[in-house]
């Protein structure tokens, strides 16, 4: 109501009986305030009223209502002013753009693209131009293990450790920094090596390349000691049922825990240290992660002064690598054997040494003329710059002698899941698929003994393996085709064959030279017996190198990495009779035909367990390195041909 006019039909104080009229209503009006604008809107008698006629209510009418139209002609000019505005913006960036152009500068795009935007050619010579290696490590990193090998990979690319620049990324962005925003050339951040990854990272869709492992950890649970027994047990009743798990999002521990536990009873958080917050605020009575962190952040003051313990158990066995782009894969072999030459090292005894730390007068584009043993000169051999556990010297990180095994599976990671297969990346697949065969090379032993004749057979077996995987479980699709070592691997490289087993891995088969190209190299199905100190033999199944630059190249990749899960998956399954080959899993990484090829590689044979038995007859402790790494045993050998690299003092 406004101004005592009676709106609901009764009388305001101290007014009269006489009706309110149209005319009162009226004068009322034209005395109110021009800033108090009203609204007069009919209103019925009310029911039992005595006045006669009709009243009007008068209503106070709001600012907007009033200057609706001033507003809406206001709001329109702004429009059109930052649409002028922004028009002569992208005019301006449009006409910097063709200036660069014209003085060969290179300009930022305004327009979004779905490839990364980079810095042309291959990654050596962009490393080498800029003058340092840029190593992806974590902020939160607590020892200076992952600094010290990008220290390694400086000291062999430019003969200086001091040419690194450490970029600090985080475990959301890191695989992007990698590879699309290209701020760093390789992550040094812990991670995981997994198929799922090496095939198509599921952030950025894209396959990465992996070192050797150059630690092997494990996940232990950290926190109040009886949730901490209830993890380890996976218990979620009685005592147990208030259990809340923290663990890293964006890592493989998250899908581990996930695997183990319901959702309802994990919290996911970004980073280490926000884990340790929610911990300490018991948002989670426990948290989940590497045991390496755990083991650092029991040594630490806040945990000496706490409630908390860590578990006696380690759940899974992480292989953490050096991660590098698909693009170059001759970049990633360069990082892979400096790996190699911090265990060679160790094997050899050979030391830091700073007066054979040895700079070089030129540049080399040639990965072969790099002097590998700068890692160990300029930076230390493996346990001297391996500061990343107080317990270093114990479990898988040291040299294996030949007495226990060395059998290790690449982890799967999430394969079962859409991953949205690029058919050209999978062109090499399709072809042998539609061909119904498998070029198998098999290298003939030069000497015959009962030992190589046994590796030869098993060779053979590992082709029908994978040509029942590839072949809707026809085992005999492989055409198997005898080569000598050196034969071998020309056939491979002019398409011959499309895989060569028995294949060695070493030094000289890995890099390009002026005749041939370069080879990848699955896991190793059978480990040679020779001494920690002698060049170890590595067998596997070589396939032909390749980028991600080419449709060629990057068939070739897909393909070795199809090839590596194979092999992988006989490991996996070491002790699976082929009876049970149902249980392997499915896999999506390699399109919908190929989904159950790790069910039709296992059909065939069965596990590792079986196919070796069939050659050599030899179970347990007997078979040396070629048994299953089940007790933490020692896992780390360098690949062979590092010999004549290093100057031994």
């Amino acid at each position: 109501q406004s101004g005592g006019v009676a709106t609901d039909g009764n009388h305001p104080s101290g007014s009269s009986n006489t009706p309110l009229t149209v005319s009162r209503v009226s004068n009322l009006l034209a005395r109110v305030s021009a800033r108090n604008f009203v609204e007069a809107t009919l209103v019925e008698e009310n029911e039992g009223v005595v006045y006669g006629g009709v009243v009007y209510e008068a209503e106070q009418v709001g600012f907007f209502e009033r200057k609706w139209k001033f507003i809406a002609f206001g709001m329109c000019f702004l429009l059109v002013l930052m649409a002028t505005l922004l028009s002569v913006l992208l005019t301006e960036v449009k006409t910097e753009g063709r200036t660069g152009e014209e003085t060969g500068e290179e300009q930022p795009s305004m327009v979004p693209s779905s490839a990364p935007t980079f810095t042309p050619g291959p990654t050596l010579q962009i490393v080498q131009k800029r003058g340092g290696v840029r190593c992806g490590l974590l902020n939160n990193t607590k020892t200076k293990f992952e600094l010290n090998l990008c220290k390694a990979v400086a000291a062999v690319i430019f003969g200086d450790p001091d040419k690194h620049e450490p970029v600090v990324v985080t475990m959301q962005n890191r695989f992007q920094q990698l590879y699309s925003e290209r701020t760093v050339d390789i992550l040094v951040s812990r991670d995981t090596h997994t198929i799922e990854r090496e095939v198509r990272e599921r952030i950025t869709g894209v396959g990465f390349t992996f070192s050797s492992p150059y630690y092997y950890d494990g996940l232990v649970y950290y926190g109040n000691t009886n949730f901490v027994e209830c993890a380890e047990e996976r218990k979620r009743y009685g005592n147990c049922s208030d259990l809340k798990i923290c663990v890293q999002g964006f890592t493989t521990n998250k899908e581990r825990i996930y695997a183990s536990f319901p959702s309802d009873f994990i919290m996911d958080a970004p980073s280490w240290d926000f884990m340790m917050v929610m911990l300490l605020n018991g948002t989670c009575n426990v948290l989940v992660d590497y045991r390496t962190n755990v083991l650092q952040e029991a040594n630490s003051d806040r945990h000496k002064k706490g409630k908390y313990h860590y578990g006696n158990k380690t759940a899974y066995k992480e292989p953490l690598a050096v991660v590098s782009r698909n693009d170059d894969r001759e970049f990633s072999d360069i990082v892979n054997w400096v790996v190699q030459a911090l265990f060679r090292g160790e094997e050899l005894g050979l030391m830091k040494n700073l007066t054979l730390c040895k700079n070089y007068s030129s540049s080399t584009e040639h990965a072969l003329d790099f002097i590998f043993m700068n890692a160990v000169y300029c930076v230390g051999n493996y346990p001297e710059i391996c500061d990343i556990e107080p317990e270093h010297g114990k479990g898988l990180n040291r040299i294996n002698n030949g007495t226990t095994g060395m059998l290790f599976a690449t982890p799967y990671g999430e394969i079962e899941g859409d991953h949205n297969v690029d058919m050209k990346d999978i062109n090499l697949l399709i072809t042998i698929r539609e061909r119904k065969v498998l070029n198998c090379g098999v290298i003939e032993p030069g000497d015959s003994t009962a030992e190589t004749t046994n590796i030869l057979n098993m060779s053979k077996a590992y082709c029908r393996v994978l040509s029942a995987g590839l072949l809707n479980g026809n085992h005999e699709g492989a055409k198997l085709i005898s080569f000598t070592e050196n034969d071998g691997f020309i056939a491979l490289y002019d398409g011959t064959i499309d895989v060569l087993a028995g294949a060695k891995i070493h030094w000289k088969h890995d890099f390009k030279n002026q005749s041939l190209g370069g080879f990848h190299f699955s896991t190793p199905y059978y480990f040679g017996s020779e001494p920690a100190a002698e060049d170890v033999s590595f067998f596997s199944m070589a396939t032909r190198d390749g980028d991600s630059t080419t449709t060629t190249g990057a068939a070739n990749m897909v393909f070795s990495s199809f090839v590596n899960t194979i092999v992988s998956a006989t490991i996996q399954a070491h002790d699976m009779k082929k009876e049970k080959s149902i249980e392997m899993p499915i896999i999506s990484l390699y399109g919908n035909e190929l989904r159950w090829s790790l069910r039709d590689a296992i059909s065939y044979w069965g596990g590792y367990d079986e196919i070796y038995s069939a050659y050599f007859g030899v179970a347990g402790t007997k078979r040396g390195r070629n048994s299953l790494n089940e007790n933490g045993s020692p896992q780390i050998h360098s690949f062979p041909g590092l010999l004549d690299n290093f100057t031994v003092c």
